[in-house]
């Protein structure tokens, strides 16, 4: 029994993460460009720090494993885009994400600079969920720039709304 409760102890948080996970988005619902025109100026200021790497002390013989810890703006991002259906369920985002048109996104700024919502999607989506899964993933598109050029074409395509 004691197993039983060390299982329910280990599975509770990540119970409790589905519990406030937004629900899925259908594959109609297009993403909502004003969740994130609030960022837009954040990310822009040329001070603003995306967050910090934190751990990989050792202590007692014990190497901490390090991970990046993002500041509350960032964090506000990747919530603004769950909630505005940026982060689409229905995208094979690690598939897609070793595709040519991947490639042309992240590499030729023309290209990003006419970009449409739906390619900005499957980017945004490879960006947070590739994040789970290889630490500071999003925090390398934000330094090297992919971030920012992400939000000036939604602000664009706002505007020429």
């Amino acid at each position: 029994m004691v197993w039983l409760r060390i299982l329910r102890a280990v599975r509770a948080p990540f119970e409790r993460r589905k519990r406030i996970s937004p629900p899925p988005p259908s594959p109609q619902t297009a993403p909502d460009l004003g969740t994130l025109l609030p960022l837009c100026s954040v990310f822009a200021d040329p001070d603003f720090r995306f967050g910090h790497w934190q751990g990989g002390e050792a202590r007692d013989g014990v190497v901490e494993m390090a991970w990046f810890a993002f500041s509350p703006e960032a964090d506000a991002l990747i919530a603004a885009a769950y909630r505005g259906h940026w982060v689409r369920p229905e995208i094979d985002w690690a598939t897609w994400g070793r595709g040519p048109e991947c490639a042309r996104l992240r590499s030729d700024p023309a290209a990003l600079a006419s970009a449409s919502a739906s390619e900005l999607a499957h980017l945004l989506t490879l960006l947070v969920r590739g994040d789970r899964f290889n630490e500071g993933f999003l925090n390398a598109a934000f330094e090297e720039g992919l971030l920012h050029r992400i939000l000036a074409r939604v602000e664009a395509l706002a505007r020429a709304r």
